[in-house]
């Protein structure tokens, strides 16, 4: 089920909406981002449901680790954001620690992968300069280690 719906996503992406991300990178990095980000949320859930006696319990917590990760996501959704917080060597101390905090978190992986990606291969906002850049980069296999 993992598989198919991580296939389905990159598919329809690609081929029906024809978003620059999906046309523009080869599947299989979509593949592994997709697959492991989903499959690294049903690891937390089979831990939960493990450790819960309750069935009901174990539900409401995997719901509220799923919606705590939405909130994240929506909140670190742009790619500088990320860079300038979570990446910056003029932070304090207690900032890289709550980094290693959140890549306990799936979402946080996922958005950081999709930001830089995004960041390669399409148009975005350049908040320097205040205006957009488009992006005429050929994707290459060296760009997963950049």
């Amino acid at each position: 089920m993992n598989c198919a719906m991580s296939i389905e996503m990159i598919l329809v992406g690609r081929y029906y909406y024809m978003f620059a991300c999906f046309v523009k990178a080869p599947f299989y990095v979509w593949f592994l981002i997709l697959m492991m980000t989903s499959t690294a949320y049903l690891l937390i859930a089979f831990y939960f449901v493990t450790i819960i006696q309750n069935k009901t319990q174990a539900f409401t917590v995997n719901f509220g680790v799923v919606l705590c990760s939405m909130v994240a996501n929506i909140i670190l959704c742009e790619p500088t954001t990320i860079k300038k917080v979570f990446f910056n060597l003029d932070m304090p101390v207690w900032v890289s620690m709550s980094t290693n905090f959140f890549y306990l978190n799936p979402c946080f992986q996922f958005g950081k992968l999709f930001g830089d990606i995004t960041n390669l291969l399409c148009a975005h906002f350049d908040p320097l300069n205040m205006n957009w850049v488009q992006q005429d980069h050929i994707w290459e296999t060296k760009d997963l280690f950049y």
